[in-house]
């Protein structure tokens, strides 16, 4: 039976396909080494044991060309806050690290700090790595920096995208900001260590790809990369019957009470999707507006939360499809 997903990854393509098919599984497999990498040097128990960790590797403008197994939630929102990086500071450097966690700059909630480092080859920016790990602490009144207040400033450190590291060597001065605001620092310095040497693992293997096969032909096949992933999305979510369909849920509440409010409110939010061809929109008209207390989505994280089930619905394995019900 002839395989209609595993076409030609595009018509402008003129590298070799076997080569290709080497360099992006290469991709692959140093995204998922710089997971080892962090695993296996991370201080605290919610990285080394639970995984709340997501590493990638994007290219120059911030797109992700290669990502390991890691957390959905992350993943979709990780291009946003690389490409925040890239704004705030457009000219990098060999040796730089850059550190944020703003959710209104691509991030998640505070916890989530992202670790950005370029890769560099003979002083050609390949692009780029983000680790994002959840952090057991970032502050705030609360161990765990989860307390039910009613602005960002309440929640913990917001760090927007800084330079950490210049030539290969910490700035002192941001580090002594970051852990002078968090609860056991040591154990937040291990964790902000392991981040930056999972960037380096991704570094290290970009290098190599770039020595091996040439600056100009890795660059092209990570773009390439880039137009085969949408091509496999576009020809599964054509074998997608067209439709329509709606679901609403009901939150018990944010944690806030309201002055005089004996108990919390709950909350609605309501959600209808419609497929059409190659497209889905997610339409979330007719859910409650947003709530005092910390449980709004800045609008990276509401995008990813809308790719998750339609991710987690078309699994591409192999040269199959697999259709899971969410």
């Amino acid at each position: 039976m002839p395989d209609t997903l595993l076409e030609a990854p595009s018509q402008r393509f003129r590298g070799d396909p076997a080569r290709f098919e080497v360099v992006k599984n290469a991709l692959y497999s140093a995204a998922e080494e710089m997971k080892i990498v962090l695993a296996k040097t991370a201080y605290s128990p919610l990285l080394k044991v639970a995984g709340d960790y997501s590493c990638g590797i994007f290219d120059s403008a911030g797109d992700m060309v290669a990502q390991g197994p890691d957390l959905p939630i992350h993943l979709g929102s990780m291009p946003d806050a690389v490409r925040a990086v890239i704004a705030t500071h457009p000219k990098v450097e060999p040796g730089d690290v850059f550190i944020h966690n703003d959710p209104y700059h691509g991030g998640s909630h505070l916890p989530d700090v992202n670790v950005v480092a370029p890769a560099f080859f003979d002083d050609r920016l390949l692009g780029f790595g983000c680790v994002r790990a959840h952090w057991p602490d970032i502050g705030s009144a609360t161990p765990g920096s989860y307390g039910a207040v009613t602005e960002i400033y309440g929640e913990g450190l917001r760090i927007p995208p800084v330079r950490l590291y210049r030539n290969g060597r910490p700035d002192p001065d941001i580090e002594r900001i970051i852990f002078a605001n968090v609860r056991i620092p040591a154990e937040r310095q291990g964790d902000l260590r392991a981040q930056v040497a999972a960037n380096r693992r991704g570094a290290l293997r970009l290098e190599a790809l770039a020595r091996k096969y040439g600056t100009d032909e890795l660059l092209e096949i990570m773009n390439e990369v880039l137009d085969y992933s949408e091509t496999m999305m576009r020809a599964a979510l054509r074998l997608l019957p067209d439709g329509e369909a709606s679901f609403q849920d009901i939150f018990d509440g944010d944690g806030v009470l309201a002055p005089g409010a004996e108990a919390d409110e709950p909350f609605t939010v309501r959600l209808t999707v419609c497929k059409r061809g190659e497209a889905i929109i997610a339409d979330f008209a007719g859910s409650d507006g947003q709530v005092p207390g910390p449980m709004n989505a800045p609008l990276t994280v509401t995008v990813t939360g809308r790719q998750q089930p339609e991710l987690g619905g078309i699994r591409l394995f192999g040269s199959t499809i697999i259709l899971r019900a969410q």
